[in-house]
């Protein structure tokens, strides 16, 4: 769900749910910095910034045929990855465009079911599947991200003794 926060004329904080007005496209693999750029053109104020020079976890604005388009470095595979946010309208020329133009590096078109099989490869948790509210991190195998030495913090006691009696 794409929430969009704005300031009304009496100054109040509201929100207004935009999900049917947004989409987005994930590109990952070992080959995409390779031609991504040939796709978006950085938008005007950006200092010239091209995709391929994003580092991990930035995001940017970039052009597509005119629109605005927001563009983060992602990759949830293992893999270098773009995910392309842009008005829902976009979304299936942008989706020509991106096969069109990965054509000469083999992309192709992946659902959930194999992004989920490459990122359980690389062991990258998923919440609402290895991680959910009746999981722990413990029980589910992630014990070395938690930290028992930081202080007192909710749910401590049970992870504690979750990680003394490795639960199965």
């Amino acid at each position: 769900t794409q929430w969009r926060a704005f300031t009304s004329k009496s100054d109040a904080l509201c929100c207004e749910n935009q999900s049917d007005s947004w989409g987005a496209i994930a590109i990952q693999g070992p080959k995409v910095r390779a031609w991504i750029d040939t796709c978006f053109l950085p938008e005007t104020g950006v200092n010239g910034n091209t995709l391929a020079a994003l580092a991990k976890n930035h995001i940017g604005r970039f052009m597509f045929k005119s629109n605005e388009v927001w563009i983060g470095v992602t990759g949830y595979t293992g893999e270098d990855g773009f995910e392309v946010i842009a008005p829902s309208h976009l979304v299936p020329d942008i989706w020509d465009t991106l096969l069109l133009k990965g054509q000469s590096e083999s992309l192709q078109p992946a659902g959930l079911g194999a992004r989920d099989t490459l990122r359980t490869e690389m062991c990258y948790p998923l919440y609402g599947q290895e991680l959910t509210m009746e999981t722990t991190p413990i029980e589910a195998g992630l014990g070395f991200f938690v930290d028992l030495e930081k202080g007192p913090f909710m749910g401590r006691e049970i992870l504690s003794r979750q990680k003394r009696e490795r639960p199965e």
